[in-house]
């Protein structure tokens, strides 16, 4: 005891600063006689690697490892012994690592072991956390299994979802089926989680037994559900195919008892899944299960027949047309049920399907607007609205309907916004006095709350008949109300012609300078408002004097209006205001604030591109600062006036020295990195001029450093950028010095050279053909590299090339050379690559005949591999829809050859 005492004495007095030197010290660790520092305790932290941890130095006096030897860590110090390592979990040491220059190797993934611990596994959010409960109290057996799987593929990166595609693939199929249905209804998913529920739907359907699968219902709702998500709808076909190549018995009898539910969101969902059959079964069989529906006696199945309408519809788009008339039989009985709710609903359907095919007419329309004009006659409150607006989508333009639906409008003294859209399709038809009569009995709806929260409706009725000199004066009115300003502008400036008198004319004046200081509209609309035959230039120039004295306001608000307004103006103003106007807002760059600055520099952009009002050398320089700022809008506005400037005067810009337009180049190159997609579009056009100004090899070697830069949109704006260059100045001035840096060993150069080809061959047409020639060592290297990235572009760049030229000037060597080389990717497992070189077939059937591309796919499509069947076959159907008469000449069979199995 006394010996381990004294060490602890020891220890403490060696963990005190001291540098001088003792006798006793000189075999003492290192480590112990300086205090722990903030790099040695980072130092303490590296000792632990994915591979292990290593060990410190060992004490001299007892062999065990050493604590450190701070005076503050009095819980280590006062310890019987060294502090111990716990094991560091995979997550912890990834995030030890530094970003940049090092990758860490899942060894457990590697080796193909299974067993993971809960702290390895993907980060569970607040809202998953009762999903995964389960998993997180730390159970054993095939729940928690699953749960982990599932875990794995939802929240972890790719070799953890194939991780948990192993784990799940050993599970019972129905067991899985139940958390992935529980997850994808309970859980607020987001798009590319749901992407991956239907993935993993479709791996645990693809070689299952669907007459033992338990939750089919469950799986038809959701997966119905995700189809209707433009993004989704193409990953949920092959999910529903699986299904449906079942039958269509088998289809109806998972989701019958859903079309009874008393719940509406069951049916709706099940209306959507109906709406996917027209792409897998004929329309007999869906007409059948349309009419057995629509016949039925429970209101909620006459219901679901409606859902079940719409969603075929929706589902079909503007391709409803070859099941439009059993649809319209069934909704002609439905509009006559005696339920009046199933008469609004089929009503409101009929309206949908009118608008979504109109101006289609057919014989049908006819008769289903004599038995909306019976049912009308006899409906109450509930229903009459839907019922009239049915009939106003089938008027098309005819006047006696028109009469007819507008006399039905106008007895039934309805205020609300049905009647508004009623009158939207009818007020252009009716006489010109009955649509006064009626404008003048709801102008006070049009200009009140009601009217401004419907008012794109307000607008289309106001534009149809506001050629009547009454309407206007009426809509003029109410111009003096701040309020309605913003909705008579819009209405004002889709009015061709309008007839007004001298009194009405400086009314009409005055109300655009007063509504321009308060309303944003109004400032934007102002160049459609004042470009009006009945006024005259003094009109135009007062509107300009009164928007520019707005620039003195203390709002910010109203002097970004009043810029927005010159802005406007400027392309009508005559050159003498162009200038004054254009002199004062010079002077206001330099003392404007970051706020009103991108307007300033708009409102200068517009007046520029009317007149030059002054030399360009007097104005680049000091758009230099505006692009060294920190505010994007600021940089966006100055890079959009340099290139104005640029493509307005390249004269008087080669009067600017070439050390000017390099300092701008380089501030241009740094906007690049900027997020705002305009500021990258103006900065690598502007690049193109000033190349041309001071020599494309200049501006070149800047935008080629700036390949290697960490930011992706800067790298591929400066790619963008050397296509542009090239552009302006032909590919002689870029082509040598790309095919020269592609051998430098460095991805981002390589890569950002491959993209900029591409870009230039979509930019130019018809480029000749020793170019490419000069280019296909380039292009063997990208398509010989392991990384696949580098193949999908040597595989673009090939499709540019390809179609560069129409077939009767392309160069067939060359073509087929390159054929060559795409072609050894056929079978490539990537999926990006697979699509790259679809693509890219496409473009060789566009040029090529059928003859020479079928000897490449004749011997593949007998392979005994089904996968290498399917991959020709696909080539052959490309083939076959560009140049089908001359592959037919090609097949040495019967025609059955092309009925291969997939």
């Amino acid at each position: 005891m006394e010996e381990k005492s004294s060490r602890r004495s020891v220890r403490r007095k060696m963990s005190v600063w001291d540098e001088d030197d003792a006798v006793d010290r000189r075999n003492v660790s290192k480590w112990e006689i300086t205090p722990r520092t903030a790099t040695q305790s980072k130092r303490l932290k590296w000792d632990q690697t994915p591979l292990g941890y290593i060990r410190v130095e060992d004490d001299l006096w007892s062999g065990t490892r050493m604590s450190s030897g701070s005076v503050w860590d009095k819980e280590a110090l006062e310890g019987e012994g060294g502090a111990e390592y716990s094991e560091m979990t995979l997550r912890e040491i990834n995030m030890c690592l530094p970003a940049k220059g090092y990758k860490r190797y899942d060894l457990r993934y590697a080796s193909g072991g299974e067993e993971l611990n809960v702290k390895d596994l993907p980060e569970i959010s607040a809202e998953e956390k009762d999903f995964f409960m389960p998993l997180l109290e730390a159970k054993d057996g095939d729940e928690a299994d699953v749960y982990k799987g599932i875990l794995l593929i939802k929240n972890g990166n790719k070799k953890m979802s194939m991780h948990g595609f192993k784990i799940l693939k050993k599970k019972d199929v129905n067991a899985v089926l139940e958390k992935v249905l529980l997850m994808a209804m309970s859980l607020e998913l987001s798009d590319k989680d749901k992407e991956k529920v239907i993935g993993l739907l479709r791996f645990l359907l693809s070689d299952a037994d669907m007459s033992e699968v338990k939750y089919m219902k469950e799986v038809l709702l959701v997966v119905g559900s995700y189809s209707y998500f433009p993004s989704l709808r193409r990953m949920c076909m092959p999910v529903l195919a699986l299904i449906y190549r079942c039958g269509f018995e088998h289809s109806i009898q998972a989701i019958e008892e859903c079309f009874t539910s008393k719940e509406p969101y069951v049916r709706e969902v099940s209306g959507n899944v109906v709406g996917t059959f027209i792409c897998h079964f004929d329309t007999p069989r869906i007409h059948g299960l349309l009419s057995s529906l629509a016949r039925s006696k429970s209101d909620e199945a006459r219901k679901t027949c409606i859902r079940c309408i719409i969603g075929i519809c929706e589902f079909a788009g503007g391709d409803i047309a070859s099941y439009l008339e059993p649809v319209l039989d069934i909704l002609s009985r439905l509009v006559t049920d005696r339920n009046r709710f199933i008469r609004m609903d089929a009503a409101n359907a009929m309206s949908y399907i009118f608008k979504l095919i109109s101006p289609l007419k057919t014989l049908q329309m006819d008769g289903i607007f004599d038995i909306l004009r019976k049912e009308v006659s006899r409906s109450g409150g509930i229903e009459f609205s839907s019922l009239l607006k049915a009939m106003s989508c089938l008027c098309h333009g005819r006047k006696e309907h028109s009469e007819e639906v507008f006399n039905l409008l106008k007895e039934s003294n309805e205020r609300g916004t049905s009647s508004l859209k009623v009158f939207e399709r009818v007020c252009d038809t009716i006489s010109i006095e009955d649509s006064w009569k009626y404008f003048d009995q709801m102008s006070g709806i049009f200009f009140s709350s009601k009217g401004r929260e419907n008012a794109s409706l307000v607008v289309s009725i106001c534009t149809k008949i506001g050629g009547d000199a009454r309407v206007a004066k009426r809509i003029l009115e109410h111009y003096t109300d701040p309020l309605n300003a913003g909705l008579i502008s819009r209405i004002f400036s889709r009015i061709p012609k309008m007839r007004f008198g001298k009194e009405e004319v400086e009314m009409y004046y005055r109300s655009i300078c007063n509504a321009i200081p308060h309303d944003g509209a109004t400032a934007s609309l102002v160049l459609l408002l004042v470009s009006k035959e009945f006024l005259q230039q003094r009109h135009v120039s007062m509107v300009a004097s009164e928007s520019f004295k707005l620039l003195k306001d203390p709002s910010l608000d109203t002097r970004i209006r009043g810029l927005k307004a010159i802005g406007g103006l400027a392309k009508i103003l005559n050159a003498k205001e162009l200038s004054y106007y254009g002199n004062l807002l010079m002077e206001n760059i330099t003392g404007s604030d970051q706020e009103t600055l991108p307007f300033v520099l708009k409102a200068i952009c517009s007046v520029y591109n009317s007149h030059q009002f002054r030399p360009a050398y007097e104005i680049v320089p000091s758009i230099l600062p505006i692009l060294k700022s920190k505010e994007q809008k600021a940089v966006a506005s100055g890079v959009m006036l340099l290139h104005t400037i640029c493509m307005n005067s390249p004269e008087e810009c080669q009067k600017i020295s070439m050390k000017e337009w390099m300092r701008i180049s380089y501030e241009l190159v740094d906007s690049l990195a900027s997020w705002n997609k305009e500021i990258r579009k103006n900065a690598t056009e502007s690049l193109g001029c000033i190349s041309r100004i001071v020599g494309p090899q200049e501006i070149l070697d800047i935008l080629i450093d700036n390949l290697e830069s960490e930011d992706k949109n800067q790298r591929a704006g400066s790619s963008l950028g050397i296509s542009i260059v090239g552009e302006y100045n032909g590919l002689f001035s870029i082509l040598p010095t790309l095919v020269t840096d592609y051998k430098t060993p460095s991805p981002l150069v390589q890569q950002g050279i491959l993209k900029t080809m591409c870009h230039f061959f979509q930019r130019e047409y018809q480029v000749p053909s020793t170019y490419v020639y000069s280019m296909l060592p380039m292009i063997e290297d990208a398509m010989m590299d392991e990384d696949p990235l580098y193949r999908n572009l040597g595989i673009s760049l090939v499709r540019h090339i390809v179609l560069n030229h129409p077939p009767s000037t392309t160069d067939i060597e060359l073509v087929i050379h390159l054929l060559n080389l795409v072609w050894a990717n056929i079978l490539d497992p990537v999926p990006v690559i697979l699509q790259s070189f679809d693509e890219c077939m496409e473009s060789f059937a566009t040029i090529l005949s059928s003859q020479v591309m079928y000897g490449y796919v004749q011997q593949g499509l007998f392979h005994p591999s089904r996968r290498v069947r399917e991959r020709y076959s696909t080539v052959l159907e490309i083939m076959e829809h560009f140049d089908s008469t001359t592959l037919s000449q090609c097949f040495l069979v019967e025609e059955e050859f092309l009925n291969i199995p997939k």
